[in-house]
């Protein structure tokens, strides 16, 4: 059973009954990809191949093009061929970014470049730590929507982890590489509420507590690790923000 891990990935495995008919090889364009480590053409969330067997049913993900000859454990074989995709859906660098109340910073600024909070000239957002929210609203066309499409929603880098809404549906936490959920069952055709909730750690705020000129201090600790020179870090939606597809086909 081959099995890789992303960085910083885990992964529990429970063998419960019998083995199905699973996929033992896999070709794209007559070059083995599969059992082998996902190579640069299929990373990312929505590019990374996947074999499943759901009662039987074998599927086969992927959103990279090309014709596949897929080996079966019963000794059988499919064909499959995935045509050139749409482009991935880049969403515009046009946000709202809300922060709590009592933290410093204000209550919401609009944005139109992502980037880290450091990079601003608002204290109260340079050194803000705690969890910020992005709200956007995007138009998906009709045209990514369709049998066999499954809808990715990747946020591309962000600091550190954050939760995902949907037109008001949760669709969990993500918290390494890649930044991106499975979207499907909460996009739809037309327009769509995007939320993301973005939480880095406390030491910008403990560095900004530290500085010389600050009235009001947030933080009561007696870490002195961070002075008013240590260096911040990076916080907060760097993007690119991106909806991309992949196919799932059944292969039995």
């Amino acid at each position: 059973m081959p099995l890789w891990l992303e960085g910083y990935g885990s992964v529990f495995v429970v063998f419960q009954g019998r083995a199905g008919v699973h996929v033992v090889t896999a070709e794209r364009d007559g070059n083995q990809i599969f059992p082998l480590p996902p190579t640069a053409a299929d990373h990312g969330a929505a590019k990374q191949f996947a074999a499943t067997n759901q009662g039987g049913v074998i599927h086969w993900r992927t959103a990279v093009p090309g014709n596949y000859l897929i080996h079966l454990s019963d000794g059988s074989a499919r064909k499959a061929e995935i045509a050139p995709d749409t482009q991935p859906l880049e969403l515009p660098e046009t946000w709202t970014l809300t922060f709590p109340a009592g933290w410093g910073a204000p209550a919401s600024v609009p944005l139109t470049h992502l980037g880290s909070w450091t990079e601003s000239g608002d204290p109260g957002i340079r050194y803000f730590s705690g969890t910020a929210t992005y709200r956007t609203t995007v138009d998906v066309p009709a045209s990514m929507f369709g049998k066999g499409r499954v809808l990715w929603l990747d946020f591309g880098k962000l600091a550190e982890l954050a939760t995902v809404r949907v037109n008001g549906i949760s669709l969990g936490t993500i918290w390494k590489e890649p930044f991106a959920v499975n979207a499907q069952t909460a996009l739809r055709p037309g327009k769509n509420e995007i939320e993301l909730g973005v939480t880095n750690l406390w030491v910008n705020r403990l560095i900004g507590d530290a500085q010389p000129s600050i009235q009001q201090k947030f933080t009561h600790t007696n870490i002195t690790k961070y002075g008013p020179d240590s260096p911040l870090l990076p916080s907060g939606l760097f993007g690119p923000v991106t909806i991309a597809s992949t196919y799932d086909v059944i292969l039995r």
